[in-house]
Parts: structure tokens; C-alpha cells; sequence
């Protein structure tokens, strides 16, 4: 039979000495130590917080950017149908932001040659209507006055950065020689076209 010493061992308060003597028989952090410890455990999740900051910022810079040609699109009110219309859009570009937007606009429009890209973006930007009283310099082969198209440089500098700066097209193709005679092709034909439209 247990004695009553061997009870006493089993007490609620011998086992609440037991825990006051286990706790304090742990060593105790100097104040030091706990300060650079919680200083040490700040700037640790201080740089975790700016990686996932830079994460964050790196998915939000890969979504895709809403592309701003449609607005410049709108903007420019294509295609071009009166003298009044083209003045202003030539008179527009002299700003070169503006400039910049119409070559956007242009490169989207692409082509599979050289020749299908300059009618490709003559076709975006005028009438055959208007483009049948334009010629290059000014006067058409019966020697019949006309609008110069060559005194637009600001639309022919968008035209030609368009087709100069698309990458589809071959580098020896791309020359403003060239540019500037595919331009003259498509005027030349604008009567043709505008009569096989109707």
C-alpha cells in the first residue's frame, strides 16, 4: 500500500513548485540580445516585403497594355476625304507626339511585300476619292494642275517612318526612293480604283 509520502509526490501544488522550478531553471535573454534579435527579425521580413512588392510590380508590368491605336485611330478620323481634313491632320503633326501616333497607327497595319504595305497605309489614310486630285508634283501626266502631295511632310514623314520601321519588310527593299515611288503608284491608280468601287 503507497505510503503517504508517495502521495504527496502526486499534489496539484507539488506539481506547481515542479514548473515554477523547471521555469526557472530557464536562462533568462539579456535585454540586449532580445532587442537585436527582434531588429534582426524586422529587417528580415522588411526584405521579404520588398520582394513581394517587386513580384507584384513585375506581373502588373507583363499584363498586357492596352494598346492606344484604336484611340489615335478614332482620333485621326481615317480615312481622309477633303483638302480640309488632310490640312488639319498635316497642320496636327507638327506635333511630334501626334507624328508618333499616326506611325504607331501605321506600322499595324503591315503588308505582305513592299509595295502592298505603302498601298496598305495610302488606303488607311485617303479616299481614292481625294487621292484621285493629288500627284506627287503637283501636275498629272496631261499636265492638268493638282494638289502636290510632296508639301504634305508631315503625313509622307509618318508614312515613310512606317514602312522604314517595319521589321516583315526586307532591309534593302526599305529605302525612301522607294517609298516615295509606290506612293506616287497609288495615286496614279486612285481614278481606276475609285471606278472599279462603283
Amino acid at each position: 500500500m503507497p505510503s503517504q509520502q508517495q502521495y504527496a509526490l502526486t499534489t496539484p501544488s507539488s506539481r506547481v513548485n515542479s514548473r515554477q522550478q523547471s521555469s526557472q531553471s530557464l536562462p533568462e535573454m539579456p535585454n540586449a540580445v532580445f532587442q537585436d534579435y527582434t531588429k534582426r527579425s524586422l529587417e528580415f521580413l522588411k526584405i521579404q516585403f520588398r520582394e513581394m512588392n517587386a513580384k507584384i510590380d513585375d506581373l502588373l508590368d507583363s499584363r498586357p497594355k492596352p494598346c492606344p491605336c484604336e484611340e489615335n485611330e478614332q482620333k485621326f478620323l481615317l480615312p481622309l476625304d477633303s483638302f480640309d481634313a488632310i490640312e488639319h491632320l498635316e497642320n496636327s503633326m507638327n506635333d511630334q507626339q501626334s507624328r508618333q501616333q499616326m506611325i504607331l497607327l501605321l506600322l499595324r497595319i503591315g503588308g505582305i511585300n513592299f509595295q502592298k504595305t505603302v498601298y496598305a497605309i495610302m488606303e488607311k489614310l485617303f479616299s481614292y476619292e481625294i487621292g484621285t486630285k493629288f500627284t506627287w508634283t503637283g501636275k498629272s501626266s496631261k499636265g492638268i494642275e493638282k494638289a502636290k502631295f510632296s508639301d504634305l511632310k508631315n503625313i509622307y514623314a509618318a508614312i515613310s517612318g512606317a514602312v522604314l520601321g517595319n521589321k516583315d519588310l526586307a532591309g534593302d527593299e526599305k529605302t525612301t526612293v522607294k517609298v516615295q515611288y509606290q506612293v506616287t503608284e497609288w495615286l496614279r491608280h486612285c481614278q481606276q480604283n475609285l471606278k472599279s468601287q462603283v
